[in-house]
């Protein structure tokens, strides 16, 4: 298996004489050296994260049936330089599956010889913006049961964690006015507040934001005393029980959690 990078920012890269990195960066190194000799290591039990930006490179050739077309081809990669967009790959080259990182692409070199009529040698260098690679998106949504308490697996069907879910709650006959979000050792999210029958409760995991019916309210979310890591939501690679508990609102009520595969 080896990945193929195809697309960024809508536009088909190169596909003639193809080299490509295929790696990641390097993580952030949390390692601190003691007095006296030993090693503290901030990340503690938590995965360390990948240090961002990091560099993609990818060589190929511009080729055209003639000088004019090559030269349109060519400016059409130049006009790139400086845009931010996705970068996509595919673990193989005729896979359906896409995943996607956010990237700019920050230089371009070209080189041209007298007997280079119809191509170039091309050379794109992308800063990568995220990670992991997003793969195929999922969406779990389930009612609650007559206990107030629903429990959501959300199945990761990559090799990478994912911490940008998006966790969304909508209630149904009256007003929600608390809610707690647990994964076993791991997450402990508790959320006080009033929540209409109109409206919808959104927790971000990545962006860290909370909106209640669209209004900013990160106030109303604290972090519970068995919350174990960083994030506030990790979704590891295979199955994650997620146990939310509610009070107030129907049994009818939904919560729906969005998210994508992770790969390194």
């Amino acid at each position: 298996m080896a990945h193929w990078i195809t697309r960024f920012a809508s536009n088909t890269l190169p596909t003639v004489m193809p080299t490509q990195e295929i790696g990641g960066g390097m993580i952030v190194n949390g390692l601190v050296s003691l007095p006296g000799g030993g090693i503290h290591d901030a990340h503690g039990a938590d995965d360390a994260p990948m240090m961002l930006p990091y560099r993609i490179t990818i060589w190929g050739e511009v080729f055209g049936t003639g000088s004019t077309s090559l030269r349109t081809n060519v400016n059409a990669i130049r006009a790139l330089t400086g845009q931010r967009g996705d970068l996509v790959r595919k673990q193989t080259p005729t896979a359906a599956e896409r995943e996607t990182v956010t990237a700019r692409l920050q230089t371009i070199g070209l080189s041209r010889q007298s007997d280079h009529i119809q191509y170039v040698p091309i050379r794109l260098d992308f800063q990568v913006l995220s990670h992991p690679w997003a793969g195929t998106s999922h969406t779990v949504s389930t009612a609650f049961n007559t206990s107030g308490t629903l429990s959501l697996v959300c199945n990761n069907g990559g090799n990478a964690a994912v911490e940008d879910a998006v966790l969304t709650v909508t209630p149904h006959g009256t007003a929600m006015t608390g809610m707690t979000i647990k994964v076993s050792g791991a997450t402990d999210l508790r959320w006080v507040g009033t929540l209409g029958t109109t409206a919808a409760l959104v927790v971000d995991c990545g962006a860290a934001t909370v909106t209640n019916d669209g209004t900013d309210a990160y106030d109303e979310l604290t972090i519970g005393a068995d919350h174990a890591q960083t994030a506030w939501l990790r979704l590891e690679p295979g199955n994650t029980t997620i146990t939310i508990t509610r009070t107030g609102a129907e049994n009818s009520s939904v919560v729906s959690v969005v998210y994508r595969d992770g790969w390194a």
